[in-house]
C-alpha cells in the first residue's frame, strides 16, 4: 500500500477547514511573489522573462528552508535527480540523461563564472564538489541543453551557484549557528560567519566567509571472524553468488558512527570599482571535507552497516582551492567581460576489498586487502565575451572560451594478507593521467520581431583534444611488467540553438526551443586479458578480444515547449515545460562478468517528459509550492554489450519526482513573525547495472521566530525516519555478485538553527 504523503494530507486538511485558495490574494499587494533576477543567459533578467526552463532558489530561501548542501536543493527541483556516494560525491542527472558512461558529465556545474569539471575516471563517477551554501545569492538550475553558452557537458542542463558579491557601500555581516542530534548517531554542529568591509566607499570592498560543520555518523563498520563464505557457486569467476550469513557471525569489532563528516572552508572576495564603467572582482575559495567511512550500507543483509573479515578503516577526504578573476568594462551599450579561473581538487578514498579478493581468487582464505584511490585534478579556463546592454530590438553576445583540464588518477590495490599466496602484496597498481584541452567560439543574438515576439539564435563552435595514458601492473593483473597504453580523442563541430518567445502580456510568456548538446569522447581504462583476474572470457562472451581503446562523442537534439504564467495579481506563478530528446551514440558502461567495466558508444535513446512548478499565496499567510517532473527515458534498440533491451528505462532515471512545501507566516508584532514549514520530496523507482532501487519519500518540518535580522528555528529532518535507497555505489576495486553497497540519507534529526544579520 502506498504511504500517504504528509504534505498532501496537510494541504487537504488546510483547505478542508475553510482556507479557500486565492480567497484574498488579489486584494493584498503584499502577497505578490518577489521578483527573482537571474543571469542564466549571461545578462541580468527577471526569471519570468527568461524563455528557458529554469529554477532559481534565492539565498533568503536557502536560509529560511534550511538548505545547506547541494543535494537538498537538487532533490526538490523538478527534472533533476542524482546518484551519490555521500557528501561531495554526487553525480547530477537532469532530464533523463544519466552520465553513467564516459569521462564527461551531462550536466554543467559552475561557481560564479568558474566551470568546475568533475574528475575523470573516478569510480565514484562524475562527482561535483559540495560547497557550503552559506552566504549564497542564489542557486540557478537551467534545464535542457546549454551548450551554446556553457559548452561541453551541459547537454542535460547546467547548475550555477552564485555567491554574494562585496557591498561597496556599508559594513554588514551575518552569523549562523546550529546544533542537532541524529537518531542512532550523536550531536552535530554548524558555525558560519560572513563579514563585508567597504575599505574605500563606493570603490573597494572585501567580503569574508567562513564555515565549519560536523555531522556525527550513524552507520557501523562491523568485523566478523570467522567470516562466513559465499554460497551458490554458480557465478563464473567468483567464489559464490550468495553472501554468507554475516548476522550470525562472531563480531570481534563494531565501529559505530563511522560516517562522521567534518567540513571547513572559507571564501574571500574583493571588488574594486575605480570608476563606474570598470569593475574588478577577485575571489578565492578553499574547502576541505573528511569522513571516516562511506555513507553506504551493504545490500546483504541490508542493516545499517558494512561487514568485513578484517579490521580495515575507510577514510575519505576532498579538498578544493579555487581562484577567480572577473573584469567587466562598460563601453556605451556594450559590456566586455573577462572571466579567468584556476582551481585544484584532490579527492582521496580508501575502501576495504578483503571479501572481494577472496571471491575473485576462488579460495576460502581471507587476508587483509584494500584499495586507495586518489584523484588530483586542476583546471585553468578563460572566457571573454562582449554583450549588448541597451534596450534596442537587437540584443546579443559573442565570445571565446579556452580550458585546460588535467587529471591524475592513482589506484593502489594492495593485499598484505595475500602476499604468501600471490608472491606479492601489490595486487594492482593503476595510474592514469588525463589531459583535456577545449577551445570554443560562441554567439547568441535575439531580435524583437514584433512587440510580443522575439527570436533568439545561438551557435557554438567547439574543438577538444583528450589524451589519456594508462599504466597498470600487479599480481592480479598478469604480472609486474608494466602495461602502458596511450589513447587520444579529438573532435570539433557546432552546437546550434533556436528559440522563439511570445510575450502575450506582462504575466504570460510562451516559448519553443530546439537545441543541440554533446559530450566529448575519450580513451578507456585498460582491461586485463591475462593474469588471475583477467577478462578474456568475459570479453569473448560479447564478441571482443579486448576492450576498445576509446569511444566517440554522443550527441543530443532537444525540442521544448514551455510557458510561464502569473495570475491573481501575481500571487500565483505557474511555470511548465514539455520536451522531447533524441540521444545518439550513447556513451554507456559495459559491465563485464569479470567485474570490470569499460565505456563504448552503444545504442540510441529517446526521452520525453515535462516539469511543472506552482508557487501560490493561497492566503495572506499561507504559501504553497508544488514541483513535479516526469521523464520517460528509454532505449530505442537493443544494446547487447550492456544487456539493455529496446524500451528499457535508462539507468538512474526515475520516471517521477515530486516535491512540495507549505509555509505559514503570521505576524506576532510589527517586528517579529512566526514561520512554520512542512516540506516533502518523492523520488520514483530507478535502476542501474547493480540492480533496482525502490522509490522513497523524505519529509521535514521547521518552525521559528523571524524578523529582518533574526531567524531562530527548531526543526526535524527526515520526519518519518525513512532509510531511502539513494544509489547503488560502485566498488573501487571489482563489483562482486554477492553484495553491493547502497548510499542512504541521514536518519531523523532534531535541531535548532539561529541566524543573525547586522
Amino acid at each position: 500500500m502506498v504511504r500517504q504523503s504528509l504534505l498532501a494530507t496537510t494541504t487537504v486538511l488546510l483547505i478542508g477547514v475553510g482556507v479557500s485558495p486565492y480567497s484574498d490574494a488579489a486584494a493584498e499587494s503584499s502577497q505578490q511573489l518577489q521578483e527573482v533576477i537571474v543571469t542564466a543567459e549571461k545578462r541580468a533578467e527577471n526569471i519570468q522573462e527568461v524563455p528557458i526552463s529554469i529554477t532559481a532558489v534565492t539565498g533568503d530561501a536557502l536560509e529560511r528552508q534550511g538548505l545547506t548542501d547541494l543535494t537538498s536543493v537538487l532533490v526538490q527541483t523538478p527534472g533533476v535527480t542524482f546518484r551519490t556516494f555521500g557528501p561531495g560525491q554526487t553525480e547530477i542527472v537532469m532530464r533523463g540523461l544519466p552520465p553513467t558512461g564516459g569521462n564527461s558529465p551531462t550536466v554543467g556545474f559552475y561557481l560564479d563564472e568558474a566551470p568546475l569539471t568533475p574528475p575523470t575516471g573516478s569510480q565514484a563517477g562524475k562527482v561535483v564538489i559540495d560547497p557550503n551554501l552559506y552566504d549564497l545569492q542564489r542557486v540557478e538550475v537551467l534545464r535542457g541543453p546549454q551548450g551554446t553558452l556553457y559548452g561541453a557537458g551541459s547537454m542535460g542542463g547546467t547548475v550555477r551557484l552564485i555567491t554574494n558579491p562585496p557591498d561597496l557601500t556599508k559594513f554588514s555581516g551575518s552569523v549562523n549557528v546550529g546544533l542537532s542530534d541524529t537518531e542512532d548517531g550523536g550531536l552535530n554542529h554548524t558555525e558560519n560567519v560572513a563579514l563585508n568591509f567597504p575599505l574605500i566607499h563606493d570603490t573597494l570592498a572585501v567580503r569574508l566567509v567562513y564555515s565549519y560543520s560536523y555531522d556525527d555518523g550513524w552507520l557501523h563498520r562491523i568485523v566478523v571472524n570467522p567470516f562466513p563464505l559465499e554460497t551458490n557457486p554458480s557465478c563464473p569467476g567468483f567464489y559464490g553468488c550468495t553472501r554468507g550469513d554475516v548476522l550470525s557471525g562472531n563480531v570481534v569489532a563494531d565501529h559505530p558512527r563511522v560516517n562522521d563528516l567534518s567540513r571547513s572552508g572559507g571564501r574571500i572576495a574583493i571588488l574594486y570599482k575605480p570608476f563606474d564603467a570598470l569593475s574588478i572582482d577577485v575571489s578565492a575559495l578553499s574547502q576541505k571535507a573528511s569522513t571516516s567511512g562511506y555513507f553506504t550500507f551493504d545490500s546483504v543483509p541490508g542493516t545499517d552497516a558494512h561487514y568485513q573479515p578484517v579490521d580495515f578503516a575507510e577514510p575519505q577526504s576532498d579538498e578544493i582551492d579555487l581562484f577567480n578573476l572577473v573584469i567587466k568594462y562598460q563601453i556605451g551599450n556594450f559590456e566586455l567581460t573577462s572571466a579567468t579561473s584556476r582551481w585544484y581538487r584532490t579527492l582521496s578514498m580508501t575502501q576495504d576489498s578483503s571479501e572481494v579478493v577472496q571471491s575473485i581468487l576462488l579460495v576460502p582464505q581471507f587476508g587483509s586487502s584494500g584499495i586507495l584511490e586518489q584523484q588530483k585534478t586542476d583546471q585553468t579556463s578563460e572566457e571573454f565575451r562582449i554583450a549588448t546592454t541597451g534596450t534596442g530590438k537587437l540584443q546579443g553576445l559573442i565570445g571565446g572560451f579556452f580550458s585546460r583540464f588535467n587529471s591524475d588518477m592513482y589506484d593502489n590495490w594492495y593485499g598484505p594478507g595475500y602476499a604468501d599466496l600471490l608472491g606479492s602484496s601489490l595486487l594492482v597498481w593503476f595510474y592514469q593521467p588525463t589531459r583535456v584541452d577545449q577551445d570554443a567560439a560562441f554567439g547568441e543574438g535575439s531580435y524583437q520581431l514584433t512587440p510580443k515576439l522575439k527570436l533568439t539564435a545561438g551557435l557554438r563552435w567547439f574543438h577538444y583534444t583528450n589524451n589519456i595514458m594508462t599504466t597498470q601492473y600487479g599480481a592480479l593483473d598478469g604480472g609486474f611488467t608494466p602495461k602502458v597504453d596511450n589513447t587520444s580523442a579529438s573532435d570539433s563541430g557546432f552546437n546550434p540553438k533556436f528559440n522563439l518567445a511570445y510575450q502575450a502580456n506582462d504575466d504570460t510568456l510562451l516559448y519553443a526551443t530546439a537545441a543541440k548538446g554533446f559530450r566529448p569522447g575519450a580513451g578507456n581504462f585498460y582491461i586485463p586479458t591475462t593474469g588471475p583476474d583477467n577478462c578474456a572470457s568475459a570479453l569473448a562472451a560479447i564478441g571482443l578480444t579486448s576492450a576498445p581503446g576509446q569511444y566517440n562523442p554522443d550527441t543530443l537534439w532537444s525540442y521544448e515547449l514551455g510557458g510561464k504564467f502569473q495570475t491573481f495579481n501575481r500571487a500565483v506563478t505557474v511555470n511548465g515545460a514539455v520536451y522531447y530528446e533524441d540521444w545518439k551514440g550513447i556513451q554507456q558502461q559495459v559491465p563485464l562478468s569479470c567485474g570490470y567495466v569499460f565505456t563504448t558508444n552503444t545504442g540510441n535513446a529517446e526521452v520525453y517528459g515535462g516539469e511543472l512548478e506552482i508557487t501560490a499565496h493561497i492566503t495572506s499567510q499561507f504559501l504553497l509550492m508544488l514541483n513535479g517532473g516526469y521523464s520517460r527515458a528509454y532505449l530505442t534498440e537493443d544494446t547487447p554489450e550492456t544487456g539493455g533491451k529496446k524500451g528499457e528505462q535508462l539507468q538512474n532515471v526515475p520516471k517521477l519526482t515530486l516535491s512540495g512545501l507549505l509555509e505559514y507566516t503570521g505576524h506576532l508584532t510589527s517586528k517579529y513573525a512566526f514561520d512554520a514549514q512542512l516540506s516533502e520530496v518523492y523520488v520514483g523507482t530507478r535502476a542501474d547495472f547493480l540492480g533496482p532501487l525502490p522509490d522513497y519519500r523524505l519529509a521535514k518540518f521547521r518552525m521559528g521566530l523571524v524578523s529582518d535580522q533574526l531567524g531562530a528555528y527548531v526543526y526535524v529532518d527526515n520526519l518519518t525516519n525513512e532509510r531511502p535507497y539513494l544509489s547503488n555505489a560502485n566498488s573501487l576495486s571489482v563489483n562482486i555478485p554477492s553484495y553491493n553497497r547502497i548510499s542512504t540519507a541521514m536518519p531523523r534529526t532534531y535541531g535548532i538553527d539561529i541566524s543573525y544579520k547586522f
